[in-house]
C-alpha cells in the first residue's frame, strides 16, 4: 500500500527519503503493532527499549524508503475511485457512442 502511495504521489516519496537513515516512528498510544504504543509526546518515545508495540507501520516506510519504486505514469494512476486515467477515458468513449442505455426505474 505505501509503495502505491508513494509511485502515485511522489512528494511523500521525496518527504521520507528527508529523513536519510533516521528511524520512523508511528507514535500511537492506542497501536500496539503498527505503532510504538507511546504518545509522540512522551520523551520515552525515542528509547527503542521503552517501546510497548512493533512500529511496523514505522519499519514499512523505512522499507519503502530504501526501495527504488518507479514513479507511476499520469495514464495508469489510479483516480480516486480505483480506476486509472485510461479507464475512465474508455468509460466516457462509451458514453459518448451511445452504448451505455439508462433505465427506467
Amino acid at each position: 500500500i505505501i509503495k502505491s502511495l508513494v509511485s502515485q504521489h511522489p512528494r511523500f516519496m521525496d518527504a521520507v527519503r528527508k529523513t536519510g537513515t533516521d528511524t520512523l516512528i508511528f507514535a500511537d498510544p492506542r497501536d500496539g503493532v503498527l505503532g510504538v504504543g507511546l504518545p509522540a509526546e512522551d520523551p520515552q518515545v525515542i528509547d527503542r527499549k521503552s517501546w510497548k508495540g512493533q512500529n511496523l507501520l514505522g519499519q514499512a516506510w523505512q522499507a519503502v524508503r530504501s526501495a527504488d519504486i518507479p514513479e507511476a505514469s499520469a495514464e495508469t494512476t489510479p483516480t480516486e475511485f480505483g480506476k486509472t486515467k485510461q479507464d475512465v477515458n474508455a468509460e466516457r468513449a462509451k458514453v459518448l457512442m451511445g452504448r451505455y442505455r439508462s433505465r427506467k426505474v
